[in-house]
């Protein structure tokens, strides 16, 4: 699965929308491993340089915005295949609607996780306000959807790694608390994940995620190193490895030219 989270371009003051489907603002890639009961998960930084066949170079988490209308996941999925090369074909595109994931926290009743340092980030434009303070806590879904968006003054990114994981365990546990109310989170669940997933799978899906130890839930992201200006570079040697360790490739794909 490749999950996009996208932002959207306000006017100043934060009140009115420009842009509706604008950049990615979290680009994840999933894998639901049924058989060994594990998720797995690397994030793809947004500033990764990538270059489509007969089009320039865009930072990848542009291609949401310079897509035709309604092909802006169609066409980052093609962008992170490809800079891949082709390793990881993925099966389903799905675009995270933070307004019903909101909406969703709320009605498993928020979320317990836990950060090291402050979390305080002002955007205006973006009508995004974060104010957590280190600790541990029972979010509500706005400041839980702040936990995970957060980026600036957050440390690296392997602490944003890591509080992805801790949402993910958080809702897998608040659904084993509030198993009760499945229909109602199947519902909720639905309008966070979009078209992408149909009521039966996404009741499947969270059948499944109760069966799943939490130390076989594991996120990582794609290595990367400077490139030039804003731009960072794929480490694919390195990529490819960390693909494996996560059980998307098989090792035998790592080491290929």
């Amino acid at each position: 699965l490749l999950l996009l989270g996208c932002d959207e371009d306000l006017a100043p003051g934060g009140k009115k929308v420009l842009t509706k489907a604008s950049r990615a603002d979290m680009i994840l890639l999933a894998k639901l491993d049924f058989v060994n009961r594990r998720i797995s998960g690397v994030s793809v930084a947004r500033d990764i340089r990538s270059q489509l066949p007969n089009d320039r170079a865009h930072k990848i988490n542009a291609y949401h915005r310079l897509a035709p209308l309604g092909q802006g996941g169609e066409m980052t999925k093609r962008a992170v295949e490809h800079l891949l090369r082709n390793d990881v074909q993925i099966d389903r595109v799905i675009e995270l609607d933070y307004e019903a994931f909101m909406a969703f926290i709320d009605l498993i009743h928020g979320v317990k996780v836990s950060t090291p340092i402050d979390l305080h980030y002002v955007d205006r434009a973006g009508g995004l306000y974060i104010d957590i303070p280190k600790g541990t806590h029972l979010l509500n879904g706005y400041d839980a959807m702040g936990y995970v968006r957060i980026r600036k003054n957050a440390g690296d990114d392997y602490m944003r790694q890591e509080r992805q994981r801790q949402l993910l365990l958080a809702v897998k546990d608040q659904l084993r608390v509030h198993w009760t109310l499945m229909p109602q989170i199947i519902d909720a669940g639905a309008r966070v994940l979009g078209d992408s997933v149909t009521p039966p799978e996404l009741a499947a899906l969270a059948t499944f995620a109760k069966t799943v130890p939490k130390e076989s839930v594991k996120l990582g992201q794609l290595p990367t190193r400077q490139g030039r200006g804003s731009f960072l570079e794929l480490d694919l040697k390195k990529s490819r490895k960390e693909l494996v360790k996560l059980g998307f490739l098989e090792s035998k794909l790592a080491v290929r030219d």
